[in-house]
């Protein structure tokens, strides 16, 4: 026993009562044992007492037993009572068996006292439960919710409850038990159940009384007896009606629900816990390019991007922890071609019983071309914010009434206004008074519609009082009915190009003036070498002391003046033959000392300050030697009461300007003077040929003017800084070169000119220069092949069945160049020398270096090119 028992003793002397204990203990029966002996002490112990078992003796008064027994039934009903008995009382113990006793035991067999106390206490406990089961069962039949019944095997009903009756739609009982089920209750008699089957669960359609269809779950089971025969069948009934509709409702949703899946125009699926595509429908199939079969293969995972599978994988553990009911996400999938496809997934989670997780229903939508829209907006806006910052314009936006709401960088730095200022700004606050009317007069027919052009130039006040001249663009912004709201404007600031313009209106006039200059020496040169050559002839021709001599002797000294006077022309037209070298200035200055102190006079000191690590230039020596004597002389001029003249040279680096121009490592030549300077107005004209400040018959106006030629071709910049009263200062800027120098200082040979015997080819279109070379060239001993122009020369050529030693020809000539001439002659004839003749030239006239003899030539330096040309090393062509 788990617990104490409670043993009320009735009647029963000390003696006996103590004998009852040492059964008990000895038995191992723990016991709270108390005795009385009066009825009124056992109604009493009944109630407070409460024993569990109650032990009535018969002696010494047998009918204690009895009276005890009525009192313990009628208090206690469920107490059981155990007598105890002697021979001599045991009828009396068996009448009270009789009456309801559990057991008696005699006085002599105490031992046998706890198992009769046992055997009380279970057989109780079993009457007890079978009499609450009894009650459960009254109970759940008469309350039971389902309908529950006993019907025989002939199909009459032996017992029904109340929810049974309530079910077939009958008001009482007693209608449904005089039913014949087969008939009345069946819907039909298909589909009545056959009889073997039994003990089971199944689904069935019965009839009301009012004729409508009861759907119900029948859960049925035979009672047999001992032969195996049908007793009866027993079973509950259970009303599925509602549930069978929903059922069908739920089929015909899921009819649909599957006919919009598959027909869905976006991609719909559903996935399994661990990422499996369970179900796909023929526009997801589609989007990723696979077979319904190959989608099924594979998992949600395998065709995500991988940098999108983090911030999915948060959005699964949210929804599967409880967290939310659906996400949405932008993510990116693989193609099955392998191209990214940008997808708008919505998903959320169907759950089952208890809430237990079955799968997602996911829907995809392709906004891969949205998200390209997207991507190439947010371009084009980083591009306008780049362009608007970055512009070199100034970029602007401001209301109808002219107030600012936008400021670019460009706009900062034109105006001198931050954008903060700007933003408390009225446009016309930047217009200058006479600029005013016109801006409002200007804005008020824009948004007229009065104007159509949309440039136009104004001026603004920058910060400081400073004026900017303006070049401005600007439309309306119209909202979204197409009314103005507002103007944006790109204004350029021109302040660069009207200087420039002015620059180039300068430069025009300048070129016009070298190209006119140009073409002059070209025909003075094809002239002078005539009249220079024909003087020198006669020379030869008269006798020492003749008096026609001195006259040709002026005419030759003439020419040569005049020769130098188209040099000075070729110089500042650019036209004139440069024969560069690798020359280091310094060694050019310090051979020029002795020539340069003799021309500025006793007045003037000179001073030279070369730099002892000068860089070296690629440059014509002789021309730069003109350059350098040029300024030297210009500048000592400018000095006619004395003063310091400074020549120096220096390595600098010249930075890019917005005009482009040298830059990088330069040699720098700089000629200073402390002479009366000059204004802007000089300072404009001042490399034009032919102009001057000196006075008439001291200057041709020309030094300058040449000066400007031989750095620009030579490709050097040339800068002047002057004022009234405070000197002069030019610098001339030189690429520097890290070639190796080649010569000092040019060297004339002096030595007499050789002659040959070699055939030349002559080709001029000038005559009398034609004639002129003809004949010293034949004098000297050559044998001369001549013509006038490239065609006919190659039409000789090709006649003449001897060797052609040395080709001899004009550079420009009509029909044909003499560098084209020439390179046709050299595929007849690969071993022909070449000699070029001109009194310019101009960029790809002719080969670089190739051998000219420029014009005017004298009849000796005739000869000695000649010569030099036949006898120069043989090179590849």
């Amino acid at each position: 026993m788990t617990s104490r028992l409670r043993i009320l003793i009735l009647g029963a002397p000390a003696s006996r009562r103590e004998a009852i204990r040492r059964a008990l203990r000895g038995a191992e029966l723990a016991a709270d044992v108390r005795a009385v002996a009066t009825e009124r002490g056992v109604r009493q112990a009944l109630q407070t007492f409460l024993p569990d078992v109650v032990i009535a003796a018969c002696s010494p008064k047998p009918s204690r037993a009895l009276a005890a027994l009525q009192t313990a039934r009628a208090a206690a009903p469920g107490t059981p009572v155990v007598v105890l008995a002697t021979r001599a009382t045991e009828a009396r113990a068996l009448e009270c068996l009789e009456a309801g006793a559990d057991d008696y035991v005699l006085e002599t067999g105490l031992k046998r006292l706890p198992f009769a106390i046992r055997s009380a206490l279970e057989r109780r406990r079993a009457e007890q439960a079978r009499a609450d089961a009894e009650a459960r069962y009254g109970l759940l039949f008469e309350h039971s919710l389902d309908g529950i019944y006993r019907s025989t095997p002939e199909g009459r009903f032996m017992d029904v409850n109340p929810a049974f009756v309530s079910m077939l739609g009958y008001a009482a009982k007693e209608e449904v038990l005089g039913l014949y089920i087969p008939r009345d209750v069946y819907w039909s008699d298909a589909e009545r159940r056959p009889a073997s089957l039994r003990d089971t669960v199944f689904k069935e359609r019965l009839r009301r009384k009012d004729g409508a269809e009861l759907w119900v779950e029948n859960s049925s089971r035979a009672i047999l007896n001992d032969e195996g025969t049908v007793v009866y069948y027993e079973g509950s009934i259970r009303d599925i009606t509602e549930r069978k509709r929903t059922e069908e409702a739920l089929r015909a949703s899921e009819e649909r629900f599957r006919s919009a899946f598959g027909a869905a125009p976006i991609g719909m699926a559903l996935v399994g816990l661990d990422g499996r595509w369970l179900q796909v429908n023929r526009a997801l199939c589609e989007i990723f390019g696979y077979a319904e079969a190959e989608l099924l293969a594979t998992t949600f995972q395998a065709l995500t991007h991988p940098d999108d599978l983090e911030t999915q994988a948060g959005h699964l553990r949210a929804i599967l922890a409880g967290e939310r009911h659906t996400y949405q996400m932008e993510k990116r999938y693989f193609h099955k071609d392998g191209h990214i496809v940008w997808i708008q997934l919505s998903s959320s989670l169907t759950r089952g019983p208890a809430g237990r997780p079955l799968y997602f229903i996911a829907q995809l939508q392709d906004v891969t071309e949205r998200k390209r829209a997207e991507e190439a907006l947010r371009k084009s806006e980083e591009r306008y914010r780049e362009l608007f910052e970055n512009a070199n314009d100034m970029i602007y936006t401001h209301d109808l009434e002219g107030n600012y709401f936008s400021f670019n960088k460009a706009a900062e730095r034109i105006t001198g206004y931050s954008r903060e200022e700007a933003a408390t700004m009225n446009v016309t606050q930047l217009l200058p008074p006479g600029e005013l009317e016109l801006g409002r007069e200007h804005l008020r027919r824009k948004v007229a519609g009065e104007v159509t052009t949309t440039a136009y130039e104004t001026e603004i006040v920058a910060t400081g009082g400073r004026r900017v001249p303006l070049e401005i663009s600007s439309r309306l912004i119209l909202d979204e009915r197409g009314r103005p709201v507002g103007v944006q404007g790109i204004a350029r600031d021109v302040t660069e190009r009207k200087r420039l313009a002015d620059q180039l209106q300068e430069a025009q006039k300048t070129e016009a003036v070298g190209k006119l200059a140009g073409g002059v020496a070209h025909d003075f040169n094809n002239l002078l070498t005539v009249i220079t050559g024909r003087s020198q002839m006669l020379l030869k021709r008269l006798p020492p002391g003749d008096l026609l001599r001195r006259d040709a002797e002026l005419i030759e000294q003439t020419a040569e003046r005049a020769a130098s006077l188209t040099h000075q022309l070729l110089a500042f037209s650019r036209r004139q033959v440069l024969s560069p070298k690798v020359v280091d200035l310094n060694r050019v200055l310090a051979g020029l000392k002795a020539m340069l102190r003799r021309m500025v006079g006793d007045g003037v000191e000179l001073v030279l300050v070369p730099d002892a690590d000068l860089g070296r230039v690629h440059v014509d020596p002789g021309q730069i030697e003109r350059v350098i004597t040029n300024l030297v002389l210009n500048a000592s001029d400018a000095m006619p009461d004395g003063g310091r003249l400074t020549v120096e040279t220096a390595n600098v680096e010249l930075e890019a300007t917005p005009r482009g121009g040298l830059q990088g490592p330069c040699v720098m030549l700089a000629v200073s003077d402390t002479g009366r300077g000059m204004d802007a107005k000089t300072r404009a004209h001042l490399f034009e040929p032919f102009f001057t400040t000196k006075a008439r018959g001291r200057g041709t106006g020309l030094g300058l003017s040449t000066v400007y030629g031989i750095v620009e071709q030579s490709g050097g910049t040339i800068q002047v800084e002057s004022e009234p009263g405070h000197g002069t200062t030019i610098r001339v800027s030189l690429p520097r070169t890290e070639r190796v120098v080649e010569v000092g200082e040019p060297v004339h040979s002096l030595a007499p000119p050789r002659y040959g015997s070699e055939v030349v080819l002559l080709v001029e279109d000038e005559g009398g220069v034609l004639e002129l070379a003809r004949e010293s060239l034949r004098i000297m001993g050559y044998t001369v092949l001549e013509s006038s122009n490239g065609p006919a020369a190659l039409e000789i050529a090709a006649r003449h069945p001897g060797p052609i030693h040395l080709l001899l020809t004009d550079v420009v000539m009509p029909e044909m160049s003499g560098a084209e001439l020439a390179r046709r002659l050299a595929r007849a004839r690969p071993d022909l020398r070449v000699l070029f003749m001109s009194g310019y030239t101009s960029e790809g006239m002719f080969e670089a270096g190739a051998p000219l003899l420029q014009k005017p030539f004298t009849l000796d330096g005739l000869a000695r090119a000649v010569r030099e040309a036949l006898d120069a090393p043989r090179t590849a062509r």
